[in-house]
């Protein structure tokens, strides 16, 4: 009887215990591989952006609609000589650089600061959701240009840059003939006759909130360049300065190190949300290293942790940051759908989240325990990554969070109009968008 009932024990029991050490095993793998039951590929990197908007937009040989300086209106020396208020020929679009001058501008005083307050968000959100954004576009969609080039020519009465190398007209005014820009990248391929015309881009990370620019993009990639393997904590690497634990380093330029490419520093708000996630990643190590102690590999201290911290993290944004942004949460989860390919769509990447520009500001307050304010950085200051580790990550999160970002609307700060970039080429972030949306076939706002 006694061996009749075990029998009956485990025939009942053995198929959950099975079913259990799968589901404890199971891991999320790091290219974004096997999430998709059709397509097993779907959602690795180096994927063409999705389109579900057709390309309306493009001239029969596919370049972009046109602006008069493509054709036209160009001095000798390649400066131009349209000017804003000049009528735009048929079947042209505005020049860029002019729809952020007059359409996308504030037209007020930099020091009168309770018009500027007015363009405040009236949510009172803060910029912590400002960043936050962009900490999420790095994780989902990170594109690159490529030539050929596609500059955005400058106005002849612009009135910060001056387009003609010979005006001695103002001396306040940057004399370059346009502001560098390059088409997307479209097969990866830089030839003219063989590359896609259509040009959606190409995604190089995952489309999945999976925290690629904190675990990288494949396994090998996490070990060679993220892990700490040596601890058999499953911990990823960092930088010990003042005592605090920050991403890790570049010994040879002092650079850090970001996920999912091989070397990127953003603005010193980006690192900092990137610092939490590293530094809770390790956190969670070591509280389940006082658990399983070494009965655990450090692959698996590797994983699990990375598998709460992922949940924490699409948590927050489901919960938090969609619906502060939405205002609403998001519809609730019905069910898997396999034919729902895996990606992100081009006019989301290239129009949808570019949305965070115009939450930008000129100025960042960084506070004190009391609110009090140390310092003012501007937009360009916050690229110095070094000001994180001179700060404190606690001072840089109370200051985003005590600030309130710009509205969503059509106004963008006058900071992001002569932006500086990592390589220190000056353009206008604007303009940029603009240039963009024309670059991958996006028809004006209005009819979409």
């Amino acid at each position: 009887m006694v061996s009749q009932i075990l029998l009956i024990f485990l025939i009942i029991t053995w198929p959950l215990l099975f079913l259990l050490k799968c589901i404890i095993v199971e891991t999320r793998l790091i290219d974004g591989s096997d999430n998709n039951a059709i397509d097993p590929t779907a959602g690795i990197p180096q994927q063409p952006f999705l389109r579900s908007i057709s390309s309306l937009n493009f001239n029969p040989d596919s370049s972009p609609v046109t602006s008069p300086t493509d054709f036209l209106g160009l001095n000798p020396n390649g400066s131009t000589i349209i000017k804003c208020t000049d009528k735009v020929p048929l079947g042209m679009y505005p020049m860029p650089r002019c729809v952020s001058n007059i359409m996308c501008s504030y037209h007020v005083q930099p020091y009168d600061f309770n018009e500027l307050s007015s363009y405040r968000s009236f949510r009172r959100t803060s910029h912590f959701l400002t960043f936050f954004g962009q900490f999420i576009v790095s994780d989902i969609a990170l594109s690159r240009s490529t030539n050929p080039t596609y500059p955005i020519f400058l106005p002849a009465d612009d009135p910060f840059y001056d387009p003609n190398p010979n005006s001695t007209e103002s001396p306040y005014q940057v004399n370059v003939p346009f502001l560098p820009a390059n088409r997307s990248d479209g097969n990866n391929d830089t030839n003219p006759v063989t590359r896609n015309p259509l040009l959606s881009g190409k995604n190089l990370v995952t489309p999945f909130l999976d925290l690629n620019n904190i675990y990288g993009l494949s396994d090998q990639d996490a070990i060679d360049r993220l892990r700490d393997t040596s601890s058999n904590r499953g911990k990823l690497k960092t930088s010990i300065i003042n005592g605090e634990h920050y991403p890790q380093k570049n010994l040879s330029n002092g650079n850090y190190i970001w996920g999912s490419t091989s070397e990127i520093s953003y603005n010193i708000f980006l690192l900092a949300i990137q610092t939490i996630w590293i530094r809770e990643h390790n956190r969670l190590c070591d509280e389940l290293y006082q658990k399983f102690a070494d009965s655990w590999t450090d692959e698996q201290y590797f994983q699990e942790a990375r598998r709460w911290v992922i949940a924490f993290y699409q948590k927050a944004v489901a919960e938090e940051y969609f619906g502060a942004v939405l205002g609403r949460p998001l519809p609730a989860y019905q069910k898997y759908n396999p034919d729902l390919k895996p990606g992100i769509d081009t006019f989301f990447q290239t129009v949808t989240f570019r949305y965070g520009h115009s939450e930008l500001s000129d100025f960042y307050r960084i506070q004190d325990e009391y609110g009090d304010t140390l310092y003012n950085l501007a937009l360009n200051d916050i690229k110095n990554f070094t000001l994180l580790e001179q700060f404190g990550l606690e001072r840089v999160l109370w200051s985003i969070i005590l600030q309130r970002q710009e509205e969503v609307d059509i106004f963008f700060s006058d900071s992001t109009k002569k932006y500086i970039s990592p390589d220190l080429s000056t353009y206008d972030l604007v303009a940029f968008d603009i240039l963009s949306s024309r670059d991958r076939g996006k028809d004006i706002f209005s009819i979409i």
